[in-house]
């Protein structure tokens, strides 16, 4: 007979879903790693079956870890939700919120789900701040839009969708240079880098994703000229467009360029530090996990794979992310990427962003609340 699974398994098999890492889950939950692998040791052993396997850049689920992710996402869902459900208190909430964002991210999602939170609740009082560092930015915030990974522990990170970066640039600057076979051959080519919050921006770090399971991948540190470089994204894009350099992007600004065949993906199979956009919130205000539970998150299974294409010219195959093949050779012999009906996708694709606005503008009007209660 099969034991029952309660509901804090439930929660803490869906932070693992979210990260796809034992270390950035067990902060998500504000556990040690050892203690979030023995639960999950106790999780499967209760359960009969095997449901993660632990693999150099984090973990993957079996078929029945899968499933089990599927349900727990919905069962989790619906409970979460019916206090919201039932009170509807969204058009009552006043108060004050300041959110601090990076500007492209910021610009093109987190500025709209203002507008209709605004819509929403008339009576909240919403201070948006763009900035380059928004890390930096973080004193008198009550949320913080950050890309990456949290670094200040008295801030709660919260995520809300997966991010990969990815290494493009466009095809006139390709033309004028030798093939781009390994990482080590950027620090010879023009090199575009995108300043924000403080990081070492001209140093790439690459690890090979192709190495056979039995051996350790290799890793690859990039020291690049950086001759032109930025502090807005969207310059850094639109130079990588018009032919001047490769860049380092995330694929929430990358994939649409690359669809549009603007720009190529360079060394598919040497893969970037991910980049998570996350939420942060300060726990001086009395927040913590257990006031917030992971009903704000986004799920990893809300969004479907980026559309990230092979380079023209290097061998054309099924291309894993996030568990799905998301490119395929199509029969005009040109790249296509397709999602599960065969229609091209994007990381912004509409349905997906309906969902992350949903959640975030609920996480937003708790919060409100609970600013406006102090």
């Amino acid at each position: 007979m099969v034991e029952m699974v309660d509901l804090d398994d439930l929660r803490m098999f869906r932070a693992l879903g979210v990260s796809r890492s034992l270390a950035a889950a067990a902060r998500l939950l504000d556990v040690t790693p050892p203690a979030l692998t023995v639960r999950m040791r106790r999780l499967e052993a209760r359960l009969g079956v095997s449901l993660v396997v632990r693999e150099p850049r984090g973990v993957s689920f079996t078929e029945e870890g899968q499933r089990l992710l599927r349900e727990a996402t919905a069962l989790l869902d619906r409970l979460e939700s019916l206090p919201q459900q039932v009170s509807g208190q969204a058009a009552g909430v006043s108060g004050h919120l300041r959110i601090v964002a990076p500007f492209g991210f910021g610009r093109r999602y987190i500025a709209p789900i203002v507008r209709d939170l605004h819509r929403d609740a008339p009576k909240l009082a919403i201070m948006l701040h763009l900035s380059d560092n928004p890390l930096a930015e973080m004193s008198g915030a009550d949320i913080v839009i950050h890309i990456g990974e949290a670094r200040d522990s008295s801030w709660v990170g919260h995520p809300l969708a997966p991010n990969e970066r990815v290494l493009c640039a466009s095809p006139a600057c390709l033309a004028g240079l030798p093939p781009i076979t390994h990482p080590a051959e950027l620090a010879h080519l023009p090199c575009l880098c995108l300043r924000e919050n403080d990081e070492d921006v001209t140093r790439w770090r690459f690890t090979d994703t192709t190495a056979d399971s039995g051996r350790a991948r290799q890793v690859v540190n990039v020291r690049v000229s950086g001759a032109l470089s930025s502090n807005d994204g969207t310059v850094i894009s639109d130079w990588a467009a018009d032919g001047l350099g490769v860049m380092v992007r995330s694929e929430w600004e990358a994939a649409p360029l690359l669809s549009a065949g603007t720009l190529v993906r360079l060394l598919p199979g040497w893969a970037l530090k991910p980049a998570p956009v996350m939420a942060l919130v300060p726990t001086r205000k009395g927040v913590s996990p257990s006031d917030l539970p992971p009903k704000y998150w986004t799920r990893q299974n809300w969004r479907k794979p980026a559309t990230l294409p092979l380079k023209e010219g290097v061998r054309h195959e099924e291309v894993e992310v996030h568990g799905r093949a998301d490119c395929v050779r199509a029969a005009s012999g040109r790249d296509r990427c397709l999602g599960r009906r065969g229609m091209p996708q994007d990381w912004h694709l509409a349905s997906d962003v309906l969902r992350v606005e949903e959640e975030v503008r609920r996480y937003w009007r708790e919060r409100a609340t609970a600013v406006a209660s102090t």
